[in-house]
């Protein structure tokens, strides 16, 4: 989820010196970054409507996101983030920061790691999506022990979150909707992490391979538009999914992005040929 991509292939652009060369994004490239979310034009500036507008796109899809989740990944979704979980290594007693938890998928996994002891904090800027997080974690629905969740409405800019607070910080399938901001999110993680804590970003990406990745732009282009606007009533979502993949593997390359904003030891784990990768690092 999120060559030939519809009317609107190029609709997001980067003005980059070399083009398709992924390097640190800057604040002047990101500024010029366009989208069409669902026929709404869109700027990719860290501004209210920006903000605004991709919050609508998630209300819309809240209550079918999981399902079309599954489907459009044939149900790989749920061991991407158990990897990741894996990966992150949660320990007994740890605090988990949770950036763009969405419907709390990630923040489960991590709890139930975690056990009894322990805490996660899954923050999100889309109450409907934080609803359905919150009924997953209704009295019983959990299945077993996990460590205390808590909740928050809060943009990932500006969790209000203390600093050096989190032993670790995991993100799945959000900085890419946060291009333009990624200096400034990133930091914002960085910042309430102790000196050592972990940080894990699970992202979709195109497969290096020619033929899968052909595949993977087809897919994308065609099938998830359909499939996902059938499921969920909304089709603009979906469309939006693929641009945005495509423009993030083209242009942002997340393990240096990493280590500007002061994060050591980045390395880039692609899973399943490479439509996902886990970027993980450190703070110093």
């Amino acid at each position: 989820m999120r060559a030939v991509l519809g009317g609107h292939a190029d609709a997001i652009r980067i003005g980059l010196a070399r083009a398709g060369q992924p390097r640190v994004v800057g604040r002047d490239d990101l500024r010029i970054v366009a989208a069409r979310i669902g026929g709404v034009p869109v700027r990719a500036a860290a501004d209210d409507h920006d903000q605004t507008a991709v919050r609508a796109v998630f209300a819309g899809v809240a209550r079918r996101y999981d399902l079309a989740n599954h489907l459009l990944s044939g149900f790989l979704d749920t061991r991407w983030r158990r990897r990741t979980v894996a990966r992150v290594a949660p320990r007994p007693g740890e605090r988990i920061l949770d950036v763009a938890c969405g419907t709390g998928a990630l923040t489960v996994e991590l709890a139930r790691a975690l056990g009894p002891d322990g805490e996660v904090v899954g923050v999100d800027f889309c109450e409907e999506m934080l609803a359905m997080a919150r009924a997953r974690c209704m009295p019983g629905s959990a299945g077993r022990p996990m460590a205390k969740v808590e909740w928050r409405t809060a943009d990932a800019q500006r969790t209000g979150l203390p600093d050096a607070a989190f032993d670790a910080a995991t993100c799945a399938f959000g900085v890419r909707n946060m291009m333009d901001r990624l200096p400034v999110v990133l930091a914002e993680m960085r910042r309430v992490l102790r000196p050592g804590g972990r940080v894990g970003i699970l992202e979709f990406s195109l497969p290096r391979r020619r033929l899968l990745r052909h595949a993977e732009q087809v897919w994308l282009a065609a099938l998830v538009p359909l499939i996902g606007g059938c499921l969920t009533g909304r089709f603009g979502p979906y469309r939006y999914l693929g641009r945005t993949i495509r423009a993030w593997d083209h242009h942002v390359d997340l393990s240096a992005e990493l280590r500007a904003a002061g994060f050591v030891g980045a390395v880039a784990r692609p899973m399943h040929g490479g439509i996902v990768t886990l970027h993980q690092a450190r703070r110093a």
